[in-house]
């Protein structure tokens, strides 16, 4: 077994989580009728800049628990993603909740999270320090 750098792992799920919630606000703004975004019909744009923010929420925190870490870079990437993806989870559901909404929680929870795990840690391999 080997030993996690904590501190590594606290500030990849710190921006995780972080970055999720930026996407989410800009998001919203992006697709409210004040926005110069919105429109009718299918917008290229729109559908660009939120799949471009999907893989930067996933592969920054990666990286930079990657490069805290100095070592294991992929191991602490897939905890942070890990974590994150939990953690945005519960979020959601914690917002349904007091929206008194359905349960957003799905049975691809368990694929997301995997998924997820593995682009953080793809994320933090990237930024391995080679010795």
């Amino acid at each position: 077994m080997f030993n996690l750098n904590l501190k590594a792992v606290i500030y990849g799920v710190l921006t995780y989580v972080g970055l999720y919630f930026i996407n989410i606000l800009v998001a919203q703004w992006l697709s409210s009728a004040t926005s110069p975004m919105a429109g009718g019909g299918t917008n290229y744009a729109y559908m660009f800049l939120s799949q471009l923010m999907g893989v930067i929420i996933l592969l920054v925190p990666g990286f930079l628990a990657g490069r805290i870490a100095t070592e294991r870079g992929f191991a602490h990437g897939a905890v942070t993603g890990a974590i994150g993806t939990l953690l945005t989870a519960l979020a959601a559901l914690i917002v349904a909740l007091f929206r008194s909404r359905g349960i957003p929680i799905s049975g691809t929870l368990f694929f997301w999270l995997i998924m997820n795990s593995m682009l953080c840690g793809f994320g933090g391999m990237a930024a391995e320090r080679k010795q």
